[in-house]
């Protein structure tokens, strides 16, 4: 009789366990689901200040600061550098544009301030509501805010031209990508963070849930913000200082070298 009433113990105490975990499990991932633009679309990333190696100009510190526009929509538009936006021989400015669905249509990546150049000029169409293909000009010259596409210009370089097939999950998440350059597939876990190796998360927000473009252009849509960056986050629970950000270039710096930087972000919350 003791062992019977143990093993009725023991399985209602599992089936509790397992309600209480798929449940929370659940939750977390129809959150995901219902919010398209991120889980903190409460708040948009205004700026964020920082510093960096200079290799190629006799290896200065230089001071900077990512500062991020938005259209009517809370969109993201531009992201600019205070100091050009150029890092040793490499532009990071980016320029994005949306349909009439505020769907991303247009990503120019490590741009000219002027956004007529760029080393990435990304144009994205979607094909139902799981399929999205990525035609990336290399090299690219024309007026981006007013241009379908690049130009050629004589004397230039033609643009090489790659292309791309994003796969997503009934989340929005990009789950494979297929092209000349990436072929990779991304997994998921029950809190909603990307697999990788060697990678863990804090309980606190992934400052890329502050808009889908961010999550979009990086390939991750994980929820938590991960462990070992961030040093302290606001009550919105999103890091405002860290010691690296993995959303924008934000310059060399070899920490073994020349110790620990701080990065600070500011946000426009409501």
């Amino acid at each position: 009789m003791i062992k019977m009433r143990k093993t009725i113990f023991f399985n209602c105490f599992l089936v509790l366990f397992f309600l209480i975990t798929f449940s929370g499990c659940k939750k977390a991932l129809d959150y995901v689901k219902n919010h398209h633009d991120g889980t903190a679309d409460n708040c948009k990333i205004e700026k964020i200040a920082f510093k960096w190696f200079d290799i190629g100009n006799g290896g200065a510190t230089i001071q900077d600061t990512a500062n991020i526009s938005y259209n009517a929509h809370g969109d993201p538009v531009t992201v600019l550098y205070s100091s050009g936006g150029k890092t040793t021989a490499v532009w990071n400015n980016k320029g994005f544009k949306y349909d009439n669905q505020h769907r991303l249509v247009a990503y120019m990546e490590d741009a000219l301030p002027d956004f007529q150049y760029a080393d990435y000029w990304h144009k994205y169409v979607y094909i139902g509501d799981n399929i999205v293909v990525d035609t990336t000009f290399v090299y690219a010259n024309g007026d981006f805010f007013n241009q379908d596409r690049p130009i050629f210009i004589p004397g230039s370089i033609e643009p090489t031209i790659w292309v791309t097939k994003y796969s997503l999950d009934s989340y929005g998440r990009i789950i494979k990508s297929e092209g000349d350059y990436s072929n990779d597939t991304y997994t998921y876990n029950a809190a909603g963070n990307l697999v990788l190796p060697g990678v863990t998360y804090t309980d606190k927000t992934n400052i890329k849930q502050t808009h889908k473009t961010w999550m979009f252009i990086t390939s991750d849509y994980s929820v938590n913000a991960p462990a070992g960056q961030a040093t302290q986050y606001n009550s919105n629970k999103l890091p405002v200082k860290a010691k690296d950000i993995d959303i924008f270039t934000i310059g060399y710096w070899d920490a073994a070298s020349m110790g620990s930087r701080e990065v600070s972000v500011d946000y426009m919350c409501h």
